[in-house]
Parts: C-alpha cells; sequence; structure tokens
C-alpha cells in the first residue's frame, strides 16, 4: 500500500529521461511513523546530469516531496564519508526505481567522524527550526523539529557507542534511554493540535534531553522570551546558526533589524 502511492507520486521523477534512480527514504516507508500533514516524504533522486532549479522547482510541486538530487559520483561521496543519508539508504529506503546506480553504490557505511558532527550538528539546526516555528505560532511544526532534533542526538549517541543507526521510532525509542519518554511525547504530540503551553513545554524537555545525551547546551524558549521582551514591537524573522557556538534569532522591531545572539555548546 506504501509503495503504490510513492509509486504515484514519484511517477513524474521516475518517468524522467535524466533520472537514474528514484528513492524514498525517512518516515515515509514506515507507515507506523509517517504522519500526514506533518512528516516529509524525502526522496533521493540519483540523475547523470543537474536538474534545473526550475526543474526541480516543478518536480517537488507534482510529487510534493522533499528532493535530495544527486550524481552517481556525489552519491559515491555520501557512503565513503559516512553521511547520515547513508545510513538511510542503506537501512530505511524503498527503491521506486533503479537503472542500476543505486545497487552498485548502496553498501553498509562506516561510522565517521564526520558522520557525528553532521550529526550533532543536524540536532542543533532542527533545535533552532523548533524555535522559530513557535515563536512564528505553528507548535504542530516546532514539535515535529524539536522531536527530530532529538532523534538526531540518540542517533549520534548510539554511533558513537558502537551500537548501530536506530532508524524508526521504536528503535530510536528503544535507544534513547533516559530520553525514552520525551521521545515518546514529542512522538505522540505532533500528531495532534498542540497548545502554546504544551509547545513550551514540550521543547523545553526536547532541550534537556539533547543536553543530557550529548552533555552540550541549549537556549530554552524562556531565555529567547526574556530578550524579545526589551525589543519594540517584534516580529520574528528567523533563527539560524551563525557560528561554532552562536544561534541567533533575527527581528524586525520598529527601530529596524535586530540580532540577539544565543550561546550554545554541543
Amino acid at each position: 500500500m506504501v509503495c503504490g502511492w510513492l509509486l504515484e507520486l514519484c511517477s513524474g521523477l521516475i518517468r524522467h529521461p535524466r533520472v537514474g534512480a528514484v528513492a524514498v527514504f525517512g518516515s515515509a516507508t514506515r507507515p507506523e511513523d509517517y504522519v500526514r500533514g506533518v512528516s516529509d516524504v524525502d526522496v533521493l533522486v540519483v540523475s547523470w546530469v543537474k536538474l534545473s532549479f526550475r526543474e526541480r522547482l516543478r518536480l517537488e510541486g507534482e510529487c510534493r516531496c522533499s528532493l535530495v538530487q544527486l550524481t552517481p559520483g556525489e552519491l559515491g561521496d555520501v557512503f565513503e564519508l559516512g553521511h547520515p543519508l547513508a545510513f538511510l539508504l542503506y537501512r530505511d529506503s524503498l527503491v521506486l526505481y533503479d537503472s542500476g546506480v543505486l545497487k552498485r553504490a548502496i553498501r553498509e557505511p562506516e561510522v565517521t567522524e564526520y558522520t557525528l558532527e553532521v550529526l550533532k550538528r543536524s540536532a542543533v539546526v532542527a533545535y533552532c527550526l523548533s524555535l522559530e516555528r513557535y515563536f512564528h505560532g505553528e507548535y504542530v511544526r516546532a514539535v515535529s523539529h524539536s522531536y527530530h532534533a532529538l532523534r538526531h542526538a540518540v542517533r549520534w549517541l548510539s554511533l558513537r557507542m558502537g551500537l548501530g543507526f536506530p532508524a524508526s521510532d521504536r528503535e530510536v525509542a528503544d535507544a534513547a534511554h533516559e530520553a525514552r519518554s520525551t521521545f515518546l511525547m514529542l512522538r505522540q504530540l505532533r500528531r495532534r493540535k498542540v497548545s502554546r503551553g504544551e509547545c513550551k513545554l514540550a521543547l523545553d524537555a526536547a532541550s534537556s534531553a539533547i543536553e543530557e545525551l550529548t552533555g552540550g547546551r541549549l537556549p530554552r524558549v524562556g531565555e529567547v522570551e526574556h530578550a524579545i521582551c526589551s525589543l519594540s514591537q517584534p516580529e520574528l524573522s528567523y533563527i539560524h546558526l551563525s557560528g561554532i557556538r552562536e544561534i541567533r534569532a533575527v527581528f524586525y522591531t520598529r527601530e529596524g533589524i535586530v540580532h540577539l545572539v544565543f550561546e550554545y555548546s554541543m
């Protein structure tokens, strides 16, 4: 059943003359983890010639999915470097079309320093997105990003300890140890309507769990809210990483653009 709707969704990609392989990875391959309207449909497209920006936008619109586009050489680099995508493709993907390029490239990846670095940074990036969505009033999205942030942190720790790459939510929960209850709470919250108060508590629980797993430090929602109090009619633009140890929140105010900087460690 899952394969059927994914084949229909990606039919335009499969028919494209320059595409050599199409594979779906992540929660869209797992009905028990996929949340319609919240989860992304992540699709790998391997093509010998890069699709133009316009083509990519058109195909993403037609497929209603998030595309990762690689050449065969770049796909080889993903496995050579031990990028987390390699672990997802090896353990957690559904091949919809393959001219042979995926079969030749996919193999069991090795954990490298690069693997761990990407996962840890991905946890911080996802947490930044959760803060951003919170201050935009998109509470389900905020919870969903914090769920992703904690999942990245659990995968980082599991690989660091030599325990393998947990792909499904059940595997992540089992690998989360003390953070298990927080992960399962986030998993359930992203499936329903969430209030502002629930969202704030969820984000704080997620940041605490990530800190516990990684030994790092992340800014809490209340810390950002306290800093905002000094601004005149603030309107959030975005929150992003601006350096090795900085999270930057950019606001439009009556006086102009204001940058609030929060330190983090990870």
